[in-house]
């Protein structure tokens, strides 16, 4: 089954390359299944913050936008008008790589993100 197959109509996958997202249990070769329909408030999505990756849920207020880092639930970062910010999608699940490759920490269970 390729990667592709696994994203239903509306999905898209995403390739870790690194291990930024290790703070979220997210590993080098893991893949987000990452949904491209309409987002609203508190949906957790993967975003782009001037330049770094990060996961975590989006808040909207009249002037405001903030995210709840999902590694950190009581880390709010305040996006300001300067920075480049961008939703890559919301997170619909995780598929864990697994074998000689995979992180020794990593017990090669499926989850949710």
């Amino acid at each position: 089954m390729s990667l592709h197959q696994l994203a239903r109509e509306g999905e898209a996958v995403f390739r870790i390359a690194t291990d930024v997202l290790r703070a979220y249990g997210i590993g080098r070769g893991d893949v987000l299944i990452l949904g491209k329909h309409a987002l609203s408030a508190g949906q957790r999505v993967l975003a782009s913050l001037n330049g770094r990756l990060l996961i975590g849920r989006v808040w909207s207020e009249p002037g405001a936008q903030s995210v709840v880092l999902a590694n950190h639930p009581h880390a709010v970062i305040q996006i300001a008008e300067r920075d480049e910010f961008q939703i890559l999608g919301e997170v619909t699940g995780v598929v864990r790589r697994c074998g000689p490759d995979a992180s020794e920490q990593e017990q090669c269970v499926g989850s949710d993100a």
